[in-house]
């Protein structure tokens, strides 16, 4: 019985080996047991499968569009209708160009990164965001990493601004 128990104990703390994590400047790279992402400026830019080396998305992949950090559409109803459509597929011709758009305040060159680190989670904390409007140093956003008991990558996130949020996206 003491040996099944202790095989058990051993296994599960092999496959949950707990998060790892570098910082180079704006870039924080978060390894779980499965993956690696990369983090800059709001954006996961690049992810890569550990147990095999595939690289699942990188600068190359990303959508160009500007719908990235805390959602805000105080005074601009008319901007969030022209965005809010059903998204298709390029492939089907069925996407269409989002242009540019201030809805969305994402971190920059003026944020401040805080990353704190505790047993279950690495937490990015981006004070101070912008767009082509101006830049707001009360906004933040956050975003928490962690895994799940398989080793997936789990991203949560959160926004604060004076005027409300309607939404958070940390695309890829």
């Amino acid at each position: 019985m003491r040996t099944t128990a202790f095989f058990l104990l051993l296994t599960a703390s092999l496959l949950t080996r707990g998060l790892e994590y570098s910082r180079d400047g704006d870039a924080v790279s978060v390894s779980t047991d499965r993956l690696r992402a990369t983090f800059e400026n709001g954006r996961i830019t690049h992810l890569v499968n550990r147990r095999n080396g595939d690289v699942i998305a990188d600068r190359s992949s990303s959508e160009p569009s500007q719908t990235a950090g805390l959602g805000r559409m105080t005074g601009k109803v008319a901007e969030l209708s022209r965005l809010h459509f059903p998204w298709g597929t390029t492939a089907l011709d069925q996407h269409l160009e989002l242009g540019a758009t201030t809805l969305y305040h994402s971190p920059g060159e003026q944020s401040r990164l805080d990353v704190e680190n505790d047993a279950s989670h690495v937490v990015l904390t981006y004070t101070g965001l912008g767009t082509s409007e101006g830049f707001f140093p009360e906004e933040v956003l956050q975003v928490r990493i962690g895994q799940d008991e398989r080793g997936a990558l789990t991203v949560k996130t959160y926004g604060k601004a004076e005027d409300g949020v309607f939404g958070v996206q940390v695309p890829v």
